[in-house]
């Protein structure tokens, strides 16, 4: 369930709310790491992360960013 409502915030309008859906997201995938390469196809951690990475507001892509580069 932590991976939807990683998706839920990641699906909201409000840019903030997004960037806590981006939070939950890098805690249950530093708790749980999806095993495996990094393949969104297969692993919805790494679809989540892969939409957060394209987000449109210029603050969660460079978290996303920040956060992939630690991972």
């Amino acid at each position: 369930a932590p991976l939807a409502v990683a998706e839920s915030g990641l699906t909201a309008t409000a840019e903030d709310v997004r960037r806590r859906g981006l939070q939950t997201l890098v805690e249950v995938v530093r708790r749980e790491p999806p095993a495996g390469a990094p393949d969104a196809a297969t692993s919805p951690a790494w679809a989540l992360l892969a939409r957060a990475l394209d987000d449109d507001a210029a603050a969660v892509r460079t978290e996303a960013w920040k956060a992939a580069l630690k991972l």
